[in-house]
């Protein structure tokens, strides 16, 4: 059996000498003194967090993530967050990222253009691409109809187009709108005119005649460029639907179409018109001729225009029989 450590010292150093075996003996009280410490370090409670009911055997738990609920935290405390909140919002970048980022530039301001446009009235067809296009540039009106309104129509197009707004701005150079009568003029038609129709015109080396769709919609496009004095853009247009009138039976909403719109009694649409079914009339070739009597009847106009036709043909009808005769 191994002796002691202190022991096989002191036997070791049994024949030396006085200071000898002195030192020997600090040696060994201070190898025993080191001793009884590490043993009494072994037996303390555990290190660590653990359950309060658990081992105490000297083992060390790991740790376990302290999570901190709103019940755990102080009264003090909750109120001064619920009352005040975070100290600082979270915005996805931190405050000296902010403080180190420069100011933008301040933008200048942008000046509206002259509202005084000097633009004679010209021939559109005339213009070259150039031209058209600098026709579209500087300040923009509107144009107001009940409760519609038409915008960002160049001012200087619409000088040189039409005399009636061409006069207008004359007289009111600083003016920027321009006011038509609910239900004397269709929107669609105002806005084909003064902003469609050069839009579309000015990317064309030469200036295309205005689109005819031969559908409904035409008819009171026909009517604004009357009024508005823009009829020679529409020429091609107007002949296409007096050729029609002339040669073939309009459908109902044609003939109310033309009626609404008519731009006087010598309009040459209703005329056209008026003169063409008063003949299929008489030569029997309306199809449906008690609806077509029942329509005309229900509208006043159209039935004063067709009886003073008729009254026409039938005196032209007896000045020739009797030149005849």
């Amino acid at each position: 059996m191994f002796k002691p450590l202190v022991e096989a010292k002191v036997a070791f150093g049994q024949g030396a000498s006085k200071n000898a075996k002195r030192r020997m003996r600090r040696a060994a009280l201070k190898s025993a003194a080191l001793n009884t410490s590490a043993s009494n370090s072994l037996t303390t409670s555990p290190v660590g967090i653990g359950p309060a009911d658990g081992p105490n055997d000297g083992s060390v738990l790991d740790q376990p993530e302290l999570k901190l609920s709103l019940s755990d935290t102080p009264i003090d405390q909750k109120s001064e967050e619920l009352v005040h909140g975070p100290e600082e919002e979270q915005t996805g970048w931190s405050m000296t990222e902010a403080k180190e980022q420069k100011a933008p530039m301040p933008t200048p301001p942008t000046t509206a253009p002259n509202p005084v446009v000097n633009q004679p009235i010209d021939d559109i067809f005339q213009m070259c691409q150039t031209q058209r296009r600098e026709l579209l540039q500087g300040p923009q009106i509107t144009i107001h109809m009940g409760t519609t309104t038409i915008s960002k129509i160049s001012k200087r197009f619409a000088m040189a187009a039409s005399p009636i707004l061409n006069a207008h701005f004359t007289s009111h150079p600083t003016s920027l709108t321009f006011t038509i009568a609910n239900n004397y003029l269709a929107p669609h038609a105002v806005k084909a005119l003064l902003k469609t129709w050069p839009e579309h015109g000015v990317n064309r080396f030469q200036t295309p005649d205005f689109m005819v769709t031969n559908t409904v919609d035409d008819i009171p496009i026909l009517r604004a460029a009357y009024l508005l004095g823009m009829q020679r853009y529409t020429r091609t247009m107007r002949l296409r639907w007096v050729k029609y009138l002339k040669r073939s039976l309009p459908t109902y909403e044609e003939i109310d179409a033309v009626m609404a719109c008519s731009s006087g009694e010598m309009d040459p649409l209703r005329w056209n018109m008026v003169n063409r079914l008063v003949h299929l009339r008489y030569t029997g070739r309306i199809p449906d001729g008690e609806v077509f009597e029942r329509f005309v009847g229900e509208r006043p106009v159209l039935r004063a225009d067709m009886e003073r036709a008729d009254l026409f043909f039938k005196n032209k009808a007896l000045k020739e029989g009797g030149e005849g005769a």
